[in-house]
C-alpha cells in the first residue's frame, strides 16, 4: 500500500514530464524527431549505440550526451544490437536480415542467410561465437564474428513453427532457448511455453520443460550448469536442475515483468509493468525481491535495456526514450534520504516501532560516501531481506521494512548495517 502511495504523488506531481518519476534514471537523448528505439548497446562509458524501428542506427561518443545519425535502410525494421569487439558488430533487422560493420557503425554490409525470419534475441559468448532466434525454428549461429551464419535445424516441432522468445548459453557448448505458442481455448488465449537445452553448441536440443499459462515464457537467465531463473506475469521462476524443473521464486504484487537481464549471479534488471506505466525495477539478490527504481508514461514503453556494469545501464522505448544511470538506479521507493547534510559519524538506531507488525522504520546516517547494505537475518542467521544494496552518498536515510512483502513469521530477527569499515546490528522482533 505505501509504495502505492508514493507513486500515485510522484505521478500527480511530476505528470507533465515524460519520465513520471525516476531515482538514479535520467534521459539521455535530446534530439528532435519522433523515434522508436527497439535496442541499445554501450562498448563503454562513452560510446554507444541505439537503432531505431524505422531501419536508422544512432552513435553516442560522450555518454548519450549527444547522439549522430550514422547509418539508415528504410526498407527494413532494426530489432537488435550487438558487438562482437570494439570494432564488429550486428545489427538484425526484420525479414532475416542482418547488417554488419567491422568499423565500428562507419560502414555496415548486408550478410546473406538462409532463414529470413525475424530475431527476437540473440547471445554472443565470445569475440567469434554468436547465437540468434526468432520466428522460426531455426537456431542460428556464428563462428566468425557475424560474417556468416549457419543456421541449425532444431526439428522442435513438425506442425508449427514456434516463436522463439529467448537464447542463453553458459559457454560454447550449453545452451537453452525457450519457446511459446499461442492457441485458444473457449474463449482464452493460452501458451505452451516450451525450454530446450544443447549441450553440443545447438546441433541437437533436448526437451526439458513444458507448461500451460496464460502468458508467454519471456527470458531465461542461468547462472551456471544446473542454477537459472526466468519469469511469467509476476512470478519469478528458479531451476536447480538445469531446466527440468521450475519453482516459484518470488512475486510480485506491483509489477508485471516483460525482460529480464542479469548482470551477475545477484544483480539484475526488469522492465515490466506497475498498471498501465513502464517500469525498471531492480535486485540484489537473484531475483528474490524486486525494487522500483523508475516509471515512465505508457508512451514511451520501456524496449530494451543494457548494463554495463554495476553502476552504468542504459534502457531505452518509444517516444525519443533513451534513460541513463551511472548509479545503479537507486531506488524511489522502499529507501528515503531524509537529510543531505553530511553526518560525522556513522550510526544505526534502533527500529521504531518494535515489536512491530507487519512494518517497522529503520534510520541510518552515513559520513562517506559508499556502498551501503543494509539486510535482515532470522535467528539463524540466514538472509531473509536485502533492503540496501548500493552506492549511497553521505546523508541520513530512512528505510521502511514491511515483513509481509517476505512472508516472514513472528520471531525474532536481526539488521546489520554495512558501510565501509562500519558495521552493526541490532535486534527487533516481529509479532503477528
Amino acid at each position: 500500500m505505501r509504495k502505492q502511495k508514493i507513486v500515485l504523488i510522484l505521478i500527480l506531481l511530476l505528470l507533465s514530464a515524460n519520465v513520471f518519476a525516476q531515482s538514479g534514471w535520467h534521459s539521455a537523448f535530446s534530439e528532435t524527431g519522433n523515434y522508436t528505439f527497439n535496442d541499445i548497446y554501450f562498448k563503454d562509458m562513452q560510446t554507444g549505440f541505439a537503432v531505431e524501428n524505422a531501419g536508422i542506427v544512432f552513435k553516442t561518443t560522450n555518454g548519450g550526451i549527444n547522439w549522430t545519425q550514422i547509418f539508415q535502410n528504410s526498407l527494413y525494421h532494426f530489432y537488435l544490437i550487438k558487438f562482437f569487439n570494439d570494432s564488429v558488430g550486428c545489427i538484425f533487422a526484420d525479414e532475416g536480415k542482418i547488417f554488419r560493420t567491422t568499423n565500428s557503425g562507419i560502414n555496415w554490409t548486408e550478410i546473406t542467410t538462409p532463414v529470413h525470419d525475424n530475431k527476437n534475441a540473440e547471445c554472443f559468448i565470445n569475440q567469434f561465437t554468436g547465437y540468434v532466434v526468432g520466428t522460426s525454428d531455426y537456431v542460428h549461429k556464428t563462428t566468425n564474428a557475424g560474417l556468416s551464419w549457419d543456421s541449425l535445424r532444431s526439428r522442435l516441432f513438425v506442425l508449427t513453427p514456434p516463436n522463439y522468445n529467448d537464447v542463453y548459453f553458459i559457454n560454447e557448448n550449453t545452451g537453452w532457448i525457450c519457446s511459446a505458442l499461442n492457441y485458444y481455448y473457449m474463449s482464452y488465449t493460452l501458451y505452451r511455453n516450451y525450454i530446450y537445452k544443447t549441450t553440443n553448441g545447438g546441433v541437437n536440443w533436448n526437451y526439458v520443460y513444458y507448461s500451460e499459462s496464460e502468458q508467454q515464457l519471456f527470458k531465461i537467465k542461468f547462472f551456471d550448469e544446473n542454477t537459472g531463473i526466468s519469469f511469467i506475469g509476476n512470478k519469478i521462476y528458479k531451476t536447480t536442475n538445469s531446466g527440468t524443473n521450475w519453482s516459484v521464486y518470488s512475486e510480485s504484487s506491483t509489477f508485471t515483468f516483460k525482460r529480464l537481464y542479469m548482470l551477475n549471479n545477484n544483480t539484475g534488471w526488469m522492465t515490466g509493468m506497475q498498471g498501465t506505466n513502464p517500469v525498471i525495477c531492480k535486485t540484489t539478490n537473484s531475483g528474490l525481491n524486486w525494487f522500483l527504481q523508475c516509471i515512465t508514461s505508457p508512451s514511451q514503453g520501456l524496449l530494451s535495456l543494457y548494463i554495463l556494469d554495476e553502476d552504468n545501464a542504459w534502457a531505452c522505448g518509444g517516444n525519443n526514450t533513451i534513460l541513463k544511470t551511472t548509479n545503479g538506479g537507486g531506488f524511489i521507493s522502499g529507501v528515503n534520504l531524509n537529510s543531505t547534510n553530511i553526518p560525522d559519524k556513522f550510526s544505526l538506531s534502533q527500529n521504531y516501532p518494535n515489536p512491530f507488525n507487519p512494518s517497522t522504520k529503520i534510520n541510518y546516517e552515513i559520513k562517506n560516501s559508499g556502498f551501503v547494505s543494509l539486510k535482515v537475518f532470522d535467528l539463524l542467521g540466514k538472509e531473509v531481506a536485502a533492503l540496501v544494496n548500493e552506492k549511497q552518498n553521505a546523508g541520513s536515510y530512512a528505510v521502511d521494512f514491511n515483513s509481509s512483502e517476505y512472508n516472514l513469521p513472528s520471531g525474532i530477527y536481526f539488521y546489520t548495517l554495512n558501510a565501509g569499515e562500519f558495521k552493526e546490528t541490532k535486534k527487533m522482533v516481529l509479532i503477528k
